[in-house]
């Protein structure tokens, strides 16, 4: 009898330390996981604000000859074409402001959207080249926070 309960404690403390050995195994496995859904969901920020480089830096340069050239150098210009540029990169801004603090992709988005309608409407070549001046110079101050913004994800990875 002594036998057998020396047999059956062994066991049981072979059985303790695999489930507990398990446990770990499978504690480590969850945290794994953890660790590469965050990563994935962080590559698909970075992805999103990614997309934004290229229209901003375009938006930028559309709106660059209107605050640079001189009125005489503004005919030929396509003010509608450059403006929808314009306007599809703050629409993007807008529908990823999550990334954005202090509402400064909706601020963005009010201030160029009103500024886009009047550049569009006006017949008046100095009053776009004005209206073009502040666009540009709204979206320049705003390509400082998309440039944090993406550094400070961007740095998340390395």
């Amino acid at each position: 009898m002594d036998i057998l309960s020396i047999v059956g404690s062994v066991a049981s403390l072979w059985g303790a330390w695999y489930a507990w050995n398990q446990a770990k195994k499978s504690e480590l496995a969850a945290s794994l996981s953890e660790k590469i859904k965050s990563q994935l969901v962080h590559h698909r920020d970075i992805e999103n604000i990614s997309k934004l480089e290229p229209l901003s830096k375009t938006s930028i340069t559309k709106m660059r000859k209107y605050a640079v050239q001189s009125i005489k150098e503004l005919s030929g210009l396509s003010p509608q074409v450059d403006a929808d540029y314009v306007q599809e990169y703050i629409n993007e801004v807008y529908a990823l402001s999550d990334f954005f603090p202090d509402n400064k992709s909706e601020n963005l988005y009010r201030k160029v959207n009103s500024l886009i309608q009047n550049f569009v409407n006006t017949n008046q070549d100095q009053e776009r080249k004005r209206l073009g001046n502040e666009i540009h110079n709204e979206l320049v101050a705003f390509s400082l926070v998309f440039n944090k913004i993406r550094k400070t994800y961007q740095n998340k990875t390395e």
